[in-house]
């Protein structure tokens, strides 16, 4: 879901996105990031993410390059399904 919309978000003219665990990258492969996208975001967006998601964890997501327009919030101890 999250991964999808924010794809397409800017595309679609929505006035904001919310995504609900959003899959940084594969679990056990933090390699293998989905992030490049986010760097040029320009929706305004939240999201929501457990620090212990297996997923994209806060240490992990501190190094990665987001747009201005995203916003990241820390459920302590979630996980990805949120």
């Amino acid at each position: 879901g999250g991964r999808m919309a924010s794809l397409v978000a800017d595309e679609c003219g929505v006035a904001g996105l919310v995504c609900l665990g959003y899959p940084f990258h594969p679990p056990a492969k933090p390699e293998k990031l989905r992030t490049e996208h986010l760097a040029g975001l320009s929706t305004p967006t939240l999201i929501v993410q457990g620090d212990r998601d297996r997923f994209g964890s806060p240490d992990e997501v501190a190094g990665y390059l987001l747009s201005e327009a995203i916003r990241v919030h820390w459920m302590p101890d979630g996980d990805h399904d949120l």
